[in-house]
C-alpha cells in the first residue's frame, strides 16, 4: 500500500493529477481521495478474449479508477486497465457503469494494486 500512495506523490507532482474532493468520497463510502486525470487509457476485457476498448482515467485511487468509454460494460465484467502515460495497469471488475452524454462513465475496483509496467 505504501509503493501505491508514494507512486500516486510522484504521478500527483510530475503527471498533473489533483486530489478529488474529499466530501465525495466520504459520501461514496471511501476512506481514499481519488486522483483527478485525463489520460488515455484502454480496457482489455478479460472475459472475452482478451477485446481491447479505448478510455480515458477520470480519476485513480488505490483500490479502483473511473473511466470515460464508448462502450457499455456489463457489471462484474472481468478488465485490465492500462495506462501508458503513467507506465501502469491495474486489474478489476466493473462496479457500476452509467451513461454519461454518449459515453459511458464505469467504476472499477481493483483487484490488488496499481502496479508498473513497460509498453
Amino acid at each position: 500500500a505504501w509503493v501505491f500512495c508514494a507512486l500516486l506523490r510522484v504521478a500527483s507532482r510530475y503527471f498533473g493529477l489533483r486530489s478529488s474532493e474529499p466530501a465525495a468520497a466520504k459520501s461514496e463510502g471511501r476512506s481514499l481521495s481519488r486522483f483527478n486525470s485525463q489520460y488515455r487509457a484502454s480496457l482489455q476485457l478479460l472475459d472475452s478474449g482478451g477485446q481491447m476498448k479505448n478510455a480515458r482515467l477520470i480519476d485513480l485511487s488505490e483500490y479502483g479508477a473511473r473511466v470515460s468509454c464508448e462502450s457499455e460494460l456489463r457489471v462484474g465484467t472481468p478488465v485490465r486497465l492500462w495506462i501508458p502515460e503513467i507506465a501502469s495497469a491495474a486489474t478489476g471488475r466493473v462496479r457500476n457503469c452509467t451513461k454519461k452524454w454518449i459515453r459511458y462513465r464505469i467504476g472499477l475496483e481493483f483487484q490488488g494494486t496499481l502496479y508498473k509496467t513497460s509498453f
